[in-house]
Parts: C-alpha cells; structure tokens; sequence
C-alpha cells in the first residue's frame, strides 16, 4: 500500500515558526529605530512648512501680522488661534493673517512625535520691520 502524506509535519511547522521568531526578534528593533526616525523627519518638514506658510502670510498681507501683545510670545497654532482661523471675517489685518495661514496650511498639523499642537512666536526686529519666526513642538 502506497502511503499518501500531504502536507507538513509538525517538526518542519515548529522548526519554520522558530526561524520566523528569530527573524522578527532581529528586526523589530531596528524597525522601531526608524519609525522613530520617521515620526522626527515628518516633525522637521511641518515645522519647515508651517514656518514658510506664516513668512509667506507676513509678505502677502502686508500688515501687523498677530494682535500686537502676541508678538514675542509663544502661541498655540491651533483652530481659532490668534496666527490659525478659518472662520475669520475680513475686519482687520489681524484677522486677515490668520485667515491667510489657515487658507495656505489646510488642516494644522499636530506633532508625530508628541501628538500636540506645534507653538510659533512671531518677533519683529524695531528698526528693520522684519519678523522672525520661530516655530517648536513642546513636549
């Protein structure tokens, strides 16, 4: 009589998950070393984003660029901020710089490595007019 085996035994079923749980034991750390890695680099180019997005919304309204007590102060960009608002009505020059940021950002965005709202000061230098912005993630 012809013996029929299809299939795996259980030796050669344990002895490939032994070798797949070596594999993932050796690559999961450097997998997280690079979504970390990833997360900051993601960080990096918001923040360069939203840092050009305000610089470009200085020059294109041409006007005070945040109600005067919030310059030299960090702000929260978030919804309905003073430097963030969607819903502004054109009134003011205030109003028409948080809309610009808004217009030009879409949707803010939050920090992949902290998960909060990035924070941005705006500076103007006294005797050139020219502003400064900086922008962070706090931890």
């Amino acid at each position: 009589m012809k013996k029929d085996n299809k299939g795996f035994s259980l030796i050669e079923l344990i002895i490939v998950i032994a070798i797949m749980a070596v594999l993932v034991a050796v690559i999961a750390p450097n997998l997280s070393k690079y979504l970390s890695s990833s997360k900051q680099k993601t960080d990096i180019s918001n923040i360069d984003t939203i840092r050009g997005v305000i610089e470009q919304s200085c020059a294109l309204t041409n006007t005070e660029v945040s109600e005067p007590q919030s310059l030299g102060t960090w702000v929260e960009l978030k919804e309905n901020s003073v430097y963030y608002d969607s819903d502004a009505a054109d009134v003011d020059g205030y109003t028409a710089f948080s809309r610009s940021v808004a217009e030009a950002l879409g949707e803010v965005p939050k920090s992949k490595v902290t998960g909060k709202d990035f924070w941005v000061k705006i500076e103007q230098d006294s005797t050139t007019g020219i502003y400064t912005v900086t922008v962070k993630s706090k931890s």
